[in-house]
Order: C-alpha cells, then structure tokens, then sequence
C-alpha cells in the first residue's frame, strides 16, 4: 500500500507590521523632503524610544527594524544615520543607495532592498533564526523583534495594502502646515472603517509601545499634538 509523501512544511508567517507616522489632520506628513512643523522634540524622542524597545521577553541582542524609502532614509541627516539602535532597511527600485557602497552596506548598519515584500521576508529570517547567510561575519543581523515602517508616502501605501499591516502608531498633528507629501489613508474617514482600521484605547496603546503615557493629548511650543494607535481587525 503506497503512503502519500509528507506535505511540505508551510513557511511561516511574515510577522506584523507597525506603520509609524506624524501627519496633520488633512493627512499632511512632509514638504520638500523634511517636516513641516517646527522640531517637536518630546515626539522625536517617543519615536526614538519606542522604535528602538524590542519586545518584552526578546532574545538577547534583538533589535527591531526601521523600514524606509530612500527619500526619507536621504532626509535624516548624513551624522543620524543609519539611526542607532535599530536595523536600519531602505527600499529603493535600484537596490543602491548614494554614499553606500553594496558590499559594506550591512557593516554600515543597512540593509537594502528592492521592495518591502523582500525587506519582511530577510527579516523574518532574522528573527526567526538570526542572519546566517554571512556566518559569524559581522554583517549578520541580529535577532529581529518588532518592524516598523517609517515612510514615506508610497512606502506607507504598499505597507497598507499588505495583510500583515497591523497597527499604525499616529502622532495627529492639530495644526495645519502648507504639506505636499500625505499618509495614503484616513485611518477614522469612511475608508478607513471599511478596512477594519479601528482607534485603540490609552492603555492598549500604552501596552504596545511599552511605557506608561501620563497624557496622550500634548504641546510643545505652539503646536498640540496627540499620540494614537489604530489597529486592524
């Protein structure tokens, strides 16, 4: 009696990912490649904080990921780049990036891809196992714990169309600036709702990010803001 061949194992999962992002209430993020309101340096700092905490409970060593296009990874200033503590990964169509050179990328700190489909799955890879395609070499990745896309614009949009996209941590901005550069999606507008996108509370918020917020509504100088996270059901 002849027995079926084992199925093949099914891959695993590519893990969640978390849109990271500051926008005005008509979805403004940029203008000419910068932020248009004034440096808010509590938010810069929550962004720094949360995006470098890994996971409670992670492996040693682990790190999480930063997920970017070239044009945003161009707007960090040359001496805050790659930015510390996280594995830096930019998406760009011709897999080069100026002032990189290929080979000594990942000794630099970077990995780059060609689109954000091949940027999950190396990192899947990490985190599941870690980086061995270089061996022992220094420019194996560590463990990887959360990943989050930190724009722009059609970085964010092709990370919405993905069904891993799970939480957008949103910093609303409730002031208006002159903006040409706009998040793809109203998160609480009619399309928003349609795609499951639903507003978490503070503690659900304060859970993921992993510290306490004594308040999540602020203002730093003229400008008030508030911190959010929308899931996806």
């Amino acid at each position: 009696m002849s027995t079926a061949p084992p199925a093949a194992p099914m891959p695993p999962p590519r893990p969640h990912l978390t849109l990271i992002v500051a926008a005005t209430q008509n979805l403004g993020i940029g203008k000419n490649g910068t932020l248009p309101w004034p440096s808010l340096k509590s938010e810069m700092a929550y962004f720094a904080r949360v995006t470098k905490r890994p996971p409670h409970a992670s492996p040693p060593g682990t790190k999480n990921a930063v997920i970017m296009g070239r044009k945003t990874w161009e707007s960090i200033p040359p001496k805050f780049r790659p930015l510390k503590d996280r594995v830096n990964v930019v998406v760009t169509s011709s897999g080069r990036l100026a002032g990189v050179k290929p080979e000594k990328a990942r000794e630099q700190g970077v990995v780059v891809t060609t689109s954000l489909e091949e940027a999950v799955d190396c990192l899947r890879a990490a985190g599941e196992k870690g980086d061995k395609s270089m061996g022992d070499a220094p420019t194996s990745l560590p463990p990887i714990g959360k990943l989050f896309i930190i724009g722009g614009s059609s970085l964010y949009r092709a990370a919405l169309d993905l069904p891993q996209a799970k939480r957008v941590l949103l910093t609303k901005i409730y002031k208006e600036y002159d903006c040409d550069t706009f998040f793809p999606l109203d998160l609480e507008g009619e399309e928003g709702k349609r795609r499951g996108w639903v507003k978490t509370s503070k503690q659900e918020l304060e859970e993921f990010v992993g510290e306490d917020i004594e308040d999540t509504r602020m203002k730093e100088g003229d400008v008030e803001f508030e911190l959010c996270m929308f899931e996806r059901g």
